[in-house]
């Protein structure tokens, strides 16, 4: 019943709407499960958006489900938690704009990671992309200042748990309780020291668009927004959520606009992350069946490596392949100790 569900499941996470829909008739008892995981995998708006329509598509429905009358009720039982979610992200929204007028009235050099910045410029309704915090990144010699900045509008640090490395963690968690917000810091894209070894992205190393209006900070261009989500997919999350995928598959349609492949390829080499980008993209052209990425995965050119790609599969992702939190800590060993040389 799994890997009925996720076939569902990829073929209605679609921002653009129904895609190629599997064979055979989906059976009512399917919804519930297929609902839950798609909420599980960050896609939920997507998938009950595209549901709707499907059931309100009476020649489509007809041939593929039993009733229309059930399935809407079965749908109508997830809305309440996708209007949750579509709550916390206006709240959100709120904080992080807060925070980046903030940020910009004091100088701080700053950028929105993920977040509203995705929902905006990747998806055709910013409500399909859930959030659950405020990601922010700044060089580290402003990370003091814009501490001061949050501290200013009433965040409090959080205490950071016991961990391996006394210090070097990429960013620090604030919070502010009256708010209900989160916010994460990032002096870099990788929180882990150990990763770092192998894997480092500044906001130096980044390039940015103009900030569009008076009080606004500026804001990644579509390649920095490209090589932001592989490295992010690759070193925090190894890729566990259909999001992750779905974020890079907009980003390959030219959601965010054109993407300059020569800038991309040569900021991977020298963040040592070209073969997070490689997984990124092939794993998503696979993933979510992606022609976007395949061809602009064939425009990197020989440079970006296909290790690491036997790793990490769509089974993976799907929770389908045995073994597969193991694949997922050796993945993330793998990037800790990056070979000397291309395969």
């Amino acid at each position: 019943m799994r890997s009925r569900i996720n076939r569902w499941l990829v073929a209605l996470c679609d921002p653009q709407g129904l895609a190629d829909l599997p064979a055979g008739r989906m059976p009512l008892s399917d919804v519930v499960p297929l609902m839950a995981r798609a909420e599980q995998q960050g896609v939920g708006p997507v998938v009950l958006a595209n549901l709707e329509r499907w059931a309100q598509t009476q020649s489509i429905h007809r041939k593929q489900c039993a009733s229309a009358a059930p399935l809407a009720a079965l749908l109508a039982a997830s809305r309440p938690r996708i209007l949750h979610q579509a709550g916390l992200a206006l709240m959100l929204r709120a904080a992080s704009g807060a925070l980046v007028r903030a940020l910009a009235a004091a100088r701080v050099p700053a950028t929105v990671l993920k977040g509203t910045d995705f929902a905006d410029r990747l998806y055709p309704v910013a409500a399909l992309r859930p959030q659950r915090d405020v990601d922010l990144l700044v060089p580290r010699d402003a990370l003091a200042t814009a501490e001061a900045v949050l501290g200013g509008l009433g965040y409090a640090a959080v205490p950071d748990p016991p961990r391996k490395y006394k210090d070097g963690y990429g960013q620090r968690i604030w919070r502010r309780d009256d708010a209900g917000a989160v916010v994460e810091l990032h002096w870099n894209l990788v929180n882990s020291p150990a990763v770092r070894r192998g894997i480092s992205v500044l906001y130096e190393d980044l390039t940015f668009e103009p900030a569009v209006m008076p009080g606004s900070l500026p804001r990644l261009t579509a390649a920095s927004c490209v090589l932001l989500a592989a490295v992010h997919g690759a070193t925090s999350h190894s890729f566990e959520r259909l999001q992750l995928l779905c974020d890079i598959r907009q980003l390959a349609r030219g959601a965010a606009g054109p993407i300059d492949t020569a800038w991309l390829a040569d900021a991977a080499s020298r963040t040592g992350s070209l073969s997070a980008l490689g997984v990124a993209l092939r794993l998503t052209a696979q993933t979510l069946r992606c022609p976007s990425c395949s061809v602009l995965c064939q425009s990197l050119g020989p440079r970006l490596p296909s290790r690491w790609s036997w790793v990490l599969t769509p089974a993976v992702v799907l929770g389908e392949a045995p073994l597969g939190a193991v694949r997922r800590q050796l993945f993330r060993h793998l990037q800790k100790n990056p070979p000397c040389s291309s395969l």
